[in-house]
């Protein structure tokens, strides 16, 4: 018999996508390895309440259908713990952080030091909290350069990869590069160039995102930045495993010097915030702060297991 349980609550929508596999097999990995079962649930209602549950993963990156679970869970005393969607745009949720911002900046600067200036970014869905993040990082390292990005630079898969891909290519003598928020659609929208008579890489620049099995079969060879999402769900269940609730973080920290790693403090309010600031800086030990949200931070007890 397992000795302890998990609970996972996914999107169906996503269940299908390459990203969910590789991930959810990290967490099965590891919740096997730590004798701990793994119970996937349709509804937040299916989590038993009380004490003995204490955190639930959960696959989607959807701003609404999070939000709804987040609400859901913590109404029956239960964590929410992100996998695929980025933890720090949420209220009250812990997760791992991928630096999607830095990826994007990082694969424009890698255009534009191969000559490639007119750049477009597609396949972003508005609800998607990651897209909006790699589409701002993308107008964000346009500025950096110099360069002018417009919102009609960016083309949105609202209506599907293909009408996507299809909508760039009309306007293909405008661009020399164009980024792709993943693999799926650049290995799409190189297929569509090809029929349409636009070569790649000699006439468009095209990266994607994932390091997908898709992407490397994929011919020409594409550019493409590599997510671990089977490390992610490692870690998935790692918070579940050694997360702890506290009513007093303060106290807590006294008590577990030798243990606490990372502390994430959530507020009702900036003031409250403020707050626990005053109090950090009259403890004995200093610690590193990161500001999130406009109601939480995050606490690195300097000295400590980081």
């Amino acid at each position: 018999m397992a000795r302890g349980e998990m609970y996972v609550l996914t999107d169906p929508i996503y269940e299908s996508s390459s990203w969910f596999t590789r991930c959810f097999a990290g967490l099965r990995a590891e919740a096997a390895r730590c004798d701990v079962s793994v119970i996937k649930v349709e509804d937040a209602q299916q989590i038993p309440a009380g004490a003995s549950v204490r955190t639930c993963v959960l696959f989607c990156s959807d701003v609404r259908w999070v939000r709804k679970a987040v609400a859901a869970l913590y109404a029956r005393g239960v964590r929410s713990v992100l996998a695929g969607a980025q933890p720090d745009a949420f209220y009250g949720v812990s997760g791992t952080i991928i630096d999607r911002r830095l990826l994007m900046e990082d694969t424009v600067r890698y255009f534009i030091a191969h000559g490639r200036r007119r750049l477009a970014c597609l396949g972003s869905v508005a609800s998607d909290v990651n897209d909006a993040i790699r589409v701002a990082a993308f107008h964000n390292a346009m500025r950096a350069a110099g360069l002018k990005s417009r919102g009609d630079d960016i083309f949105s898969a609202g209506h599907g990869i293909d009408e996507c891909a299809r909508r760039m290519l009309e306007r293909a003598g405008e661009y020399d590069g164009a980024l792709c928020v993943n693999d799926q659609v650049a290995v799409r929208l190189i297929a569509l160039a090809r029929e349409k008579g636009v070569r790649v890489p000699e006439d468009l620049f095209v990266s994607g995102s994932g390091n997908l099995l898709v992407g490397q079969l994929c011919r020409p060879a594409l550019t493409t930045t590599d997510l671990d999402y089977y490390q992610m769900g490692v870690y998935q269940e790692m918070f579940n495993r050694v997360s702890t609730v506290a009513e007093d973080v303060f106290e807590l920290i006294e008590r577990e010097k030798c243990s606490v790693e990372k502390i994430n403090l959530f507020h009702h309010s900036p003031e409250a915030r403020r707050q626990s600031l005053e109090l950090l800086e009259r403890m004995e030990v200093p610690a590193t702060m990161v500001f999130s949200e406009i109601a939480s931070l995050e606490c690195s007890p300097l000295g400590l297991n980081k």
